[in-house]
């Protein structure tokens, strides 16, 4: 029979040090085209497998379309209204953003070409336009102006 040994004494556990935070907000970052993006992680409903996109005659120009998510009906911006031109990737690691809704309106998504990471970024930081991570420029899309521009001008 194997002796257990007696527990250590509280002097004797060195105190492990937790990770500290860093100071700022969370962000999720992205990829559209060649271009790396983010959002405010507080924005973000979910991220899922790419939505199935019905068309909407007459839409305007920043819908890419009518999908569901959970039941409900949620809008799909034509990733091009937040990247300008770029040559979409259809892969694996395609994915959609589902932002949480403002003031109970529709649910809107956005189809991006891969997930990268969380990261905590000053947000001063990014909307100076200025930030660079791991080596390249990282743009911040804020999900409440672009929506409420949507909101402004439908068509």
């Amino acid at each position: 029979m194997t002796e257990l040994e007696d527990p250590p004494v509280e002097s004797e556990i060195a105190e492990t040090p937790f990770p500290v935070s860093a100071p700022g907000e969370k962000f999720i970052t992205f990829e559209l085209g060649d271009r790396l993006f983010c959002v405010p992680a507080s924005t973000v409903h979910e991220v899922v497998h790419s939505l199935a996109t019905a068309a909407v005659p007459l839409a305007p120009s920043w819908l890419l379309g009518l999908g569901a998510f959970k039941g409900e009906p949620v809008a799909l911006i034509d990733p091009s209204t937040v990247a300008g031109q770029f040559r979409p990737l259809h892969n694996a690691k395609t994915k959609t953003i589902v932002f949480h809704s403002l003031a109970n309106h529709t649910k809107f998504a956005l189809p991006i070409d891969s997930l990268r990471e969380i990261i905590t970024v000053d947000a001063s930081l990014l909307r100076s336009g200025e930030y660079v991570h791991e080596g390249r420029h990282l743009t911040l899309v804020e999900h409440d102006r672009l929506i409420n521009s949507f909101q402004e001008n439908p068509f």
